[in-house]
């Protein structure tokens, strides 16, 4: 039942990355062409990453995942949407879930890896879904250029 569970998970996770990468090239710009890149080279890192099944702290998985939080931060700190800064936000705790392991006495055991392998794949679903929630607000809000835009700062100064 547990791996029916783990398989539904992994196939979830799938879906919404490759529907988030497939959006970027399609219809993204600059911002989301650059967040699935990475979001595809941490997830390739991280199966070739992963030595000890969780059973251990994963140093690599951490590099991989601390990497990923600074491309999201710096990306959110050029940004001028939220998404970014919501995804680098979720990636901190999973990176933050890595430093709580390292710092346990003795990190062996069952309990410790399944608290450690749930700690850091659940944060995996919200980062994916401020990537997409992102996409769906850019794809929603792409006017042509005839129309008129009416966001927040575009009557700013008392412009119509």
């Amino acid at each position: 039942m547990l791996t029916m569970g783990i398989l539904a998970y992994q196939l979830l996770c799938a879906a919404m990355l490759v529907a988030g990468v497939l959006f970027a090239l399609l219809r993204g710009g600059a911002e989301e062409r650059s967040a699935a890149t990475m979001l595809l080279a941490a997830t390739a890192a991280t199966w070739g990453a992963n030595r000890h099944g969780y059973a251990a702290p994963e140093l690599a998985m951490m590099l991989v995942d601390t990497a990923l939080f600074i491309g999201l931060g710096a990306l959110a700190l050029r940004s001028q949407h939220f998404w970014p800064l919501w995804a680098a936000a979720f990636q901190l705790v999973a990176v933050v879930v890595h430093i709580a392991m390292f710092g346990q006495r003795n990190p062996g055991g069952l309990d410790s890896a399944l608290a450690y392998a749930i700690g850091l794949n659940i944060w995996a679903v919200p980062v994916l879904g401020a990537f997409l929630l992102g996409m769906r607000r850019r794809a929603r809000s792409a006017a042509p250029d005839h129309l008129p835009r009416h966001g927040i700062g575009d009557n700013i100064g008392g412009a119509t």
